[in-house]
């Protein structure tokens, strides 16, 4: 429970995850660090965090502008 902001892509590595955006991605750049970090954190099925994460939500969309 000391974890904050824990993964949500299971078992899947970071290197996969980072080759699948960048053949996603028209020019066939890598993703930023910012992209990445959003990647894999995003729940899938409607499952959602225990704790709120106001606090990373706010430094995402500054790292964002």
């Amino acid at each position: 429970m000391s974890l904050k902001n824990i993964h949500a892509v299971g078992p899947k590595r970071f290197g996969r995850i980072r080759d699948e955006m960048k053949n996603e991605d028209p020019n066939h750049e890598f993703p930023t660090t910012t992209q990445m970090f959003v990647r894999a954190r995003k729940m899938t099925n409607g499952c959602i965090y225990i704790d709120t994460y106001d606090d990373t939500t706010k430094k995402l969309e500054k790292m964002k502008n």
